[in-house]
């Protein structure tokens, strides 16, 4: 004979004790098992799918934090760049008595506008003219010069720094680092090398490549790239600020 199938209350009052109720017993439980396995596979994979989205989730937000981090690290970067050239312009001028207040913004001056027509950086800019400041030219010999100073630099693939010094040098009757970059100072008839001699000869030389490469397609890109960093730096240093800026609390 068969039991028909009871309920899971009524399974436990039942005499298990022949080989027909065991084999039901056993089903029972199979039952149960293959059951309960298949809530377990469903809750497995859904944890699965929970922690694959929490790690890309984490992922995304480590990703935006190190890009932040490193657009806020650049600016802070580019901040002292500035403050740095500007320390060095300050000091030339208050050391120089050919020099005055006057004299830092027409150097500021020409440093934008030399950014704006070639891929030299203006806070570069001003820390070659603080530096030709330290040979004791004038305002007007700084600013005659720091356009050539920029078109050696970018020829000559050096920095502007190392481009102000060999000018400054030559200025001073020193030509041998600009000679190493290829510019020969004649001196004049006397023998002494003239601030117009030096100037001559970076004319022949170097005069205009800046302003020629920034119209190249190469140097194009270049330029948009100097102003966008300069934007993108400009907009990152106020944040910057403001975290610096103590809480009002």
């Amino acid at each position: 004979f068969f039991f028909k199938q009871k309920t899971a209350y009524e399974i436990p009052k039942r005499d298990w004790s022949s080989d027909v109720c065991s084999s039901d017993l056993v089903g029972e439980l199979n039952k149960v098992g293959t059951a309960a396995q298949r809530e377990l596979d469903k809750a497995d994979k859904s944890t699965r799918n929970w922690s694959a989205s929490f790690t890309r989730a984490g992922v995304g937000l480590t990703t935006f934090a190190a890009v932040a981090g490193a657009g806020l690290y650049k600016a802070a970067q580019a901040a002292d760049e500035a403050q740095q050239a500007q320390l060095r312009l300050d000091n030339t001028i208050a050391n120089s008595p050919k020099l005055t207040e006057r004299s830092a913004s027409a150097f500021r001056d020409l440093a934008t506008a030399l950014q704006a027509k070639t891929v030299a950086d203006d806070d570069a800019i001003i820390s070659a003219e603080a530096l030709l400041g330290q040979f004791g030219l004038t305002e007007q010999q700084i600013l005659s010069l720091t356009p050539l100073v920029v078109d050696l630099s970018r020829k000559m693939g050096v920095d502007l720094d190392t481009a102000a010094k060999a000018v400054g040098k030559a200025v001073n009757g020193s030509g041998g680092a600009l000679s190493k970059m290829g510019v020969q100072v004649k001196a004049g008839a006397d023998g002494v090398v003239e601030f117009t001699d030096v100037m001559g000869a970076l004319s022949s030389k170097v005069g205009g490549f800046a302003e020629s490469e920034a119209k190249t397609f190469t140097g194009q890109i270049e330029q948009m790239k100097v102003q966008l960093d300069r934007k993108s730096t400009r907009l990152n240093s106020s944040h910057v600020s403001e975290s610096r800026m103590p809480s009002s609390a």
